[in-house]
């Protein structure tokens, strides 16, 4: 197979080029985790993905997450319950799911 260059005239604009498409290939195959929860260190706020979506972000006041194992005929359960700010007024929204 022969080797082919191709002169690149902006390098910056084909890096951003190349990165959009990457994140559209990554955005179509890769399947996101139900529930991920990141925290940065000890003293940062969490932030919480549903589905690879944001919760409350930069709104969240609490989350709990429960799982607890199953026996043999049944499965195990998840409880996740996270809270956060309202825009709409000074009430607090809940984003609840359940697997019993």
């Amino acid at each position: 197979m022969e080797e082919m260059a191709i002169p690149i005239k902006d390098i910056p604009e084909t890096m951003e080029r190349l990165e959009q498409a990457m994140q559209i290939l990554h955005d179509k195959y890769e399947h996101p985790d139900l529930l991920e929860i990141r925290v940065k260190d000890i003293d940062s706020v969490p932030e919480v993905y549903y589905k690879g979506e944001p919760v409350y972000e930069g709104r969240l006041g609490s989350v709990s997450y429960l799982w607890e194992p199953g026996d043999y005929e049944e499965e195990g359960t998840h409880n996740i319950d996270i809270k956060g700010a309202s825009v709409e007024d000074a009430s607090w929204d809940i984003f609840s799911k359940h697997k019993m």
